[in-house]
């Protein structure tokens, strides 16, 4: 039989042995480097910086009809300088679609205004953009008659018999408008051809 003495020394060997396994059993995780386990997030995709462009710019003015004026709108659609498109239209009063041009955004960009900025950023291009849509019908852009007699036809930037047929009418309504800091355009509503024609275009 063991003797007091040796039962005492197996509960003291007993006692140790299971705390030392109760603190090992505390662990949610274990590491046999010793060293604490970092848990890292999975990287994110950070978003393009956008600009968010005027939703519409409209303006009403008369153009195809004497009496009655015409609905001009640009209305944008995306960001820029995503799949930003600017819808060009003009709508008469009977809500007849008269004209319809679709263009990206990015014409509408004029780098000459952005001569003075040494590094432009998006922001930059889209304010710039959203200040021409802003202009785009300004009444400097309409103009009666649409071709001035002093006017001289040029075969490279227009038709003859549309020229012609614009000019000899002295009520007829132009509206110019620029693409870009180059591509210019001038159209008038036809009476004849009962359409909006252009009647320059350059370059």
């Amino acid at each position: 039989m063991l003797s007091d003495k040796m039962r005492m020394v197996i509960l003291f060997v007993f006692l140790v042995t299971l705390q030392s396994c109760d603190k090992d059993g505390g662990k949610s995780d274990s590491n046999l480097s010793g060293k604490p386990t970092q848990v890292v997030s999975p990287a994110t995709k950070s978003e393009s910086e956008s600009y968010k462009l005027p939703a519409q710019v409209a303006v009403s003015h008369v153009f195809s009809d004497p009496n009655r004026e015409d609905l001009f709108i640009l209305r944008s659609e995306g960001s820029y300088p995503g799949n930003a498109v600017i819808h060009f239209t003009i709508t008469a009063s009977n809500g007849q679609t008269l004209y319809a041009e679709d263009f990206k955004a990015s014409v509408l960009l004029n780098a000459d205004k952005l001569a003075d900025v040494a590094t432009p950023g998006i922001t930059d291009e889209g304010n710039n953009i959203a200040q021409n849509m802003q202009t785009f019908f300004s009444e400097a852009n309409f103009s009666v008659p649409a071709i001035a007699d002093d006017a001289d036809f040029v075969p490279e930037y227009s038709d003859k018999a549309i020229w012609d047929e614009i000019k000899k009418d002295k009520t007829a309504v132009g509206f110019y408008y620029l693409l870009g800091t180059q591509t210019g355009r001038s159209i008038a509503w036809s009476k004849k051809q009962k359409k909006v024609v252009t009647y320059f275009s350059c370059c």
